[in-house]
């Protein structure tokens, strides 16, 4: 089960993107920051399974044309999340942006 938390504010500026991983007892967080086409663009986060392999998709969601004016540079906006109910074990996680792979770990969950 993945839980979002508040993401955080979009500003001006491109920097690289990246990500951080970190498992805990029955929990894997992460956390990173996206560029995105501007600071309007929201970030959205899908939670893909293949047995021990978790995928988390970070997806850029363009913003509806009635949210009035948006200053025109490019965006980047941190988020982070969690993914709670994970059995114990050994997990390999990836963090995604689009089509690339930012970050890949191997973490333990207690």
């Amino acid at each position: 089960v993945y839980k979002r938390q508040d993401p955080g504010q979009a500003s001006c500026g491109a920097g690289a993107d990246d990500a951080q991983i970190q498992g805990g007892p029955g929990v894997i967080q992460f956390s990173g920051r996206m560029t995105m086409p501007d600071p309007c663009h929201q970030l959205d986060a899908m939670l893909e399974t293949k047995n021990s392999e978790l995928i988390v998709h970070i997806t850029v969601i363009a913003p509806k044309p009635s949210e009035g004016f948006c200053i025109k540079c490019i965006g980047q906006a941190p988020y982070d999340g969690e993914i709670v109910s994970v059995r114990p074990g050994q997990y390999t996680v990836k963090i995604r942006h689009g089509a690339l792979e930012i970050k890949r770990a191997s973490v333990t969950v207690l």
